[in-house]
C-alpha cells in the first residue's frame, strides 16, 4: 500500500514538472492571443456587418501588443548585455510598428474603406513574417 502511495506521488510530481516546463511565457501568451485575434480579424475585417466585432478585436490586439512591449520574449532570455539590449530594442520597435498599423486599420474599419483594410492586413502580415524571421 505504501509503495502505491509513493508511486502515485512520483507520477503526480512528474506530471506537475512537465506541465510547468510546457507553460508559455507571459509574452508567448500575448503573442498567441494576437495571432488568434488577427486570424479572426483577417477573415472579417472587410465585412461591414462585422464592423463592431472587428473594432473590438483590434482593441484587444492593441492591448496585447502594449503589454507585450513591456515583457521579455523567449529568445531574449538566452541573451545578455548589448545583444539583449539590441534584441529588446528591435522587439519593441517591431511591436510599435505593429501597433501603428493596427491603429490605421481601426480607422479604416471605422470608415468602411475596404481597399485600405486589405492593404493594411497585408502590411501587418508582412511585418509579422519579417519580425518572426528576424527575432526567432
Amino acid at each position: 500500500m505504501m509503495k502505491l502511495h509513493i508511486l502515485c506521488a512520483l507520477v503526480f510530481a512528474s506530471v506537475c514538472c512537465l506541465a510547468a516546463e510546457s507553460e508559455d511565457s507571459p509574452v508567448a501568451v500575448r503573442m498567441k492571443a494576437i495571432a488568434r485575434d488577427f486570424k479572426t480579424l483577417s477573415a472579417q475585417a472587410a465585412d461591414a456587418s462585422q464592423k463592431d466585432s472587428s473594432i473590438e478585436l483590434i482593441a484587444a490586439i492593441r492591448k496585447n501588443v502594449s503589454v507585450a512591449k513591456t515583457q521579455k520574449s523567449g529568445p531574449a532570455s538566452e541573451l545578455s548585455g548589448t545583444k539583449l539590449e539590441e534584441y529588446q530594442k528591435r522587439f519593441t520597435q517591431g511591436l510599435g510598428e505593429l501597433d501603428d498599423r493596427f491603429g490605421k486599420l481601426s480607422a479604416a474599419v471605422k470608415a468602411g474603406d475596404s481597399k485600405q483594410i486589405t492593404a493594411l492586413l497585408g502590411e501587418i502580415n508582412t511585418l509579422k513574417k519579417q519580425y518572426h524571421k528576424e527575432l526567432r
